[in-house]
Formats: structure tokens, sequence, C-alpha cells
């Protein structure tokens, strides 16, 4: 339904636009045409259509993203990654975040949607919607407490079941079964669709079971062969998308991203979720067991489930078991942390413009790091490299030699305040990081190239725990005209610099990288900000010290520390900045000891 009313929206505003482009005698035929197969569900035609008017109307932000919207109905999710890029380029308009954001999210790579909808909170600020979309990705993030904060705010702009509906999951998650009642019972009141009615039902009976009200369970939905599962197509496979907390699925342990293989003996290979649900679920006998096949991660498993809620369930044997804990073994260490600081403000070469506060911002991290109040680390276990110590041989030998030390098991934090750039005009692809005695005539052969942080990753950092935090796009340097992140670009505000940042965290799992900026923009420095800071690590040491404990817990995880950074440098500097996070995470680390 968020969909029906989403596709609407955009229909007007398009509609809108090319009245005015029509009046002016601009717009082709198969713009027009593509808009109507568009809203007929036809997408195949539609995408002709759009790719024809894109050979007339090269430089139309809307057409690629008409062309975006039309390969994500058609699930071409890449695809429509790609073509929503391409219009971003040519305009920064919400819509095309909103269609960032939704694909990833088909992807489930909700790292990389979080910026697209926190981008479009921040263009649409009065729009639920947005809000709504942020508060189900940190859910999938399994960042609930960050989940119901926009939830809330969603609901706030406009009371909607769809943000009742979010609120209940994430508090179910969190093992609030009073509130998840009270939200979901709300979600009922005012739904109307049918379908979603009977979803809202499902998940309110799997809240009464997780407390091990059957009967009240039963109450809600009677006797409906259910397993509480949202699936999807996936080539010739049915995958699980999400699985409800309590339901007979979740009982049976059954996990999003599962694929059907097989059902009470029928086999699912070419199914569609339609045929299942209707051909094979609703002719299974309610109450019976079943024996359910899915493949995961490459491995057939076989599980035991009832077909909806009965009194059986109530056994021992079948009541919700605990989550998981990993509880470490007497005497094993957790690991311990470590962090490699660098600031460069001047450089040996004064072709390469100074900055103000990069080497003061990563001793205020530095000084954060290792206090009893703040981050807890051992100083013999950081590594500060500022101005004149932090050459390219010294930043070689802390991330070649140094880190190398630290174990599997073990937490690494790096910390880059400097200048990046890309190598000159002609090769823009060989993008470096600037130490101190860096040349700008021979950048190739002085700079830090990004491989190099790549190959430290790979063969020299053990640690399966990495955070990177790269300040490393500025604008301007003091009293020069010369921007160091903008020589491969001849005048087109691109920062490549902050997309190879970003690339970093393609390395593996388990590497978080924050990009002070996304890469349509330059990091920002001032007097302003706490009496001398860049606004990145302004933001970043105040989340640290508190602000970001949004669930007040007495600790910072990477979830609520990006959020924070993303919201706050977002709204101090008006949309100027824009923090970017990426890498495959567990967003409930922290940063501290």
């Amino acid at each position: 339904m968020i969909q029906t009313v989403k596709l609407f929206v955009h229909l007007l505003v398009i509609c809108g636009v090319l009245t005015i482009l029509v009046m002016s005698g601009c717009v082709p035929n198969y713009m027009r045409l593509g808009d109507r197969h568009f809203e007929l569900n036809e997408y195949q035609q539609a995408l002709d259509s759009y790719s024809k008017a894109k050979e007339q109307q090269p430089a139309n932000w809307l057409v690629y993203n008409r062309l975006g919207w039309t390969y994500y109905n058609l699930g071409e999710y890449d695809n429509a990654i790609s073509q929503f890029n391409l219009s971003l380029k040519l305009s920064d308009e919400w819509g095309t975040h909103e269609g960032l954001g939704e694909s990833y999210s088909a992807l489930q790579q909700y790292e990389k949607a979080l910026p697209h909808f926190f981008k479009w909170v921040g263009l649409q600020p009065a729009d639920w919607l947005a809000h709504n979309k942020l508060g189900w990705c940190f859910y999938h993030l399994k960042n609930y407490p960050f989940a119901i904060l926009y939830f809330d705010k969603a609901n706030e702009l406009t009371e909607v079941f769809e943000n009742y509906q979010g609120l209940g999951y994430a508090y179910i998650e969190l093992e609030d079964y009073k509130k998840a009642e009270d939200t979901l019972l709300n979600a009922l009141q005012i739904v109307r669709d049918d379908y979603d009615k009977e979803q809202i039902k499902i998940v309110l009976a799997s809240n009464y079971v997780l407390q091990g009200r059957f009967q009240e369970a039963y109450g809600v939905l009677g006797p409906k062969p259910f397993l509480g599962i949202c699936i999807r197509n996936k080539g010739d496979w049915i995958q699980i998308d999400q699985v409800y907390k309590g339901s007979p699925a979740g009982l049976a342990g059954l996990k999003a991203g599962d694929e059907l293989v097989e059902f009470n003996g029928f086999k699912l290979k070419g199914l569609t979720p339609e045929q299942f649900i209707t051909d094979i679920l609703g002719k299974t006998p309610f109450g019976s067991e079943v024996e359910v096949k899915v493949n995961r991660d490459g491995s057939v498993l076989e599980k035991v489930m009832f077909v909806g809620i009965t009194p059986r369930m109530a056994k021992k044997e079948s009541m919700p078991q605990q989550p998981e804990r990993l509880i470490p073994k007497e005497g094993v260490k957790n690991g311990v942390r470590w962090a490699v600081i660098i600031g460069i403000s001047r450089y040996q070469d004064t072709q390469i413009p100074s900055l103000r506060y990069a080497a003061s911002d990563a001793r205020a991290f530095y000084d954060w790091l290792i206090s009893p109040e703040g981050g807890k680390y051992a100083p013999s276990r950081v590594k500060l490299l500022l101005d004149e110590e932090a050459t390219g041989a010294n930043i070689k030998k802390a991330l070649f030699e140094w880190l190398r030390e630290a174990l599997e098991e073990d937490m690494v934090t790096i910390y880059f305040a400097g200048h990046g750039s890309p190598e000159s005009p002609d090769f823009q692809g060989n993008l470096y990081l600037l130490p101190y005695d860096t040349q700008y005539k021979s950048i190739a052969t002085t700079g830090f190239p990004m491989w190099d942080i790549e190959t430290a990753f790979k063969r020299f950092i053990r640690s399966k725990k990495v955070v990177v935090m790269a300040d490393a796009c500025h604008s301007g340097g003091i009293g020069l005209s010369f921007d160091m992140a903008r020589r491969a670009n001849r005048g087109i505000k691109v920062n490549a610099i902050s997309s190879g940042i970003q690339n970093l965290s393609q390395v593996g799992d388990g590497v978080c990288v924050i990009s002070a900026s996304s890469d349509h923009q330059f990091s920002q420095e001032s007097k302003e900000w706490g009496d001398g800071h860049g606004v990145f690590t302004y933001f970043l040491l105040k989340g640290l010290k508190g602000d970001a404990d949004y669930n007040k817990d007495d600790s910072i995880s990477l979830g609520e520390l990006t959020a924070y950074l993303s919201e706050n440098v977002r709204r101090e500097t008006k949309n100027a900045q824009s923090p970017t996070v990426s890498g495959r995470y567990d967003p409930s680390l922290t940063i501290e000891r």
C-alpha cells in the first residue's frame, strides 16, 4: 500500500512537470508514452519508451529517475541504482534518494540505504513516509531504539497504521510486549486494507505467543494456516524477507534470507509466492506439523513447524527460546582496542593548502580515546601522528607493522583528518591520502595510495572489527583557492576521494567506514564549532561524550553514532555536508572499551 501511494505521488509530481514542459513544446512523445505505460504497470514497455526518451534528453534528470523506478518495479535493483545515481548527478531530488534507499533496501543493503533515507528526510522533513522508511531501515539493522525514534516521528507528522505497525515490531524485539500490544491494537483500529489487517493480526498473535498467551493468539487469528513470514521471488526460489518473532516460523528457527526449497513434501522451485500461499499453504490443514527444507548460505536445513496458532504450541518443547547470548568462557579475553590517529594541518610543500583544525581534531579524538571517562584505551595501544610526524613512511609503518600485532578478536580504529586527492586530471582513478611530506607535483610517488590501505586490511590487519573514520574531503585551504579534492574534476563539484574512502568497506565483513561527507560534497571546518573544529569531528566528539546515547544505556553503539552524525552534521550545515557510512558490520559495536 505504501508503494501504491508513493507511485501515485510521483506520478502527480511528474504530471505537473510534464504539463509545464508540454506547454513549452519541450517534451517528446517517448516521455509521455513511458508515463502512460508506467501508470498501467506495463513496465517493460515503459522501459523501452524511457530509454528512447533518454537518447533525446540525455541531460534530463527526470528521465533517469523514471528509468530507475521502472527497473525497481521490474525487480532489477542494480540497474535501478545505476539509473538513480545518474539522475542524482544531474539534480539532487528527494525522489531519487527515495529510489536509491528503496533499491538498496530491496537488496538488503540497509547500511547503503540509510544515508539516502536521511537525505530524503533532510529534503522533505515533513514527509512521514521518509521517517517511516528510516524506521524500517534501523529495524533491519537491529537498532530498535532508533527505529522507534523514527516511527514515533513519522506518527507525529501523520498518524497511519504503518507507523504503529513498525513500532509494534520494534517493541517485540526489545521484549516490551505491552507497548507492542498497544501499538498493534492502534494499527488495527485505523487500517483499512484487508491484507494489511491480516499482517498486523499475525504480528499481534505472535506477540501473544511470546508471552504464552496462546488462547488470545488463537482468538486474533482463528484456525488459519499461516507461518508468520514475508516472502518474495528470488530467481527460481521463494526467499523469506522477514520472520515474525513468536510466529510458527520464528519458533522453528527460520530466518530472513532463507530460501524455501520444500514444504510438506512439495518441491517449491519455480513457484511464485502467490502460488505457494494459494496452492500449498492454503491447502495445508490448520494445526498440522510439517517438515520444511530451506537453503541457508549454501546448506539445506530441515525444520519442523506448526501451521497456524494451536494449543499444541504451548508444550514446553515448543515454547519460544530466549535469544542466544555469547557468554565468554572464564579467563578468555574479549580482545583489546587499538587505534591509529592521523591529523595533518600543515604540509611540507606549500603548494598544498593548509587546514586549520585537522591536527587539533585528531588530538581531541586521541584525548577522548585514552581518557578514563571516554574510550578507556591504553595509551600504548594508540598511535598518534600529527603534522610532521605523519609522513608516508610513518603511516605505512603504523598500518603495516604496528597494527599487525592486533589479534582477530581485537578491535581497530583508524582516524584520518587531512587532505585527499586524485593523482591528476588525467589519472582520476588513482586516489591518495596526503601525508605531511607529499609533494604536489609528485603525488603518485609521495602520496599514500588508497590501495595500500586495502592491502593493510587484507594482509596485515587481522582484526575482524575495524572502524575507519576519514575527514579527507576538505574544500580550499587558508588563503589559497586551490582545492586538492577538485583537481581531477576540472571545476565539477564531485568529490572522488570520498567515494574511494567509502569503497574501503568492500574489503570484507566487519569493516565500518565513516566518511565526513558524500561524494558530492566537501568537508567544512570553522571556529564556530567548539572554538575550532571540523564540523564532522565536533559532532563525533559530542556524540561519543553522550549526545548519541539515544537508548540511555551509557554506551554509544555504531548505529547510534552514525545516525547522530548524519542528522546533526546535515542540520548544522543545512545539508551541505552529509556523513556517509558503509560496510557490513555489527551496528551494536561500540568504539569505547
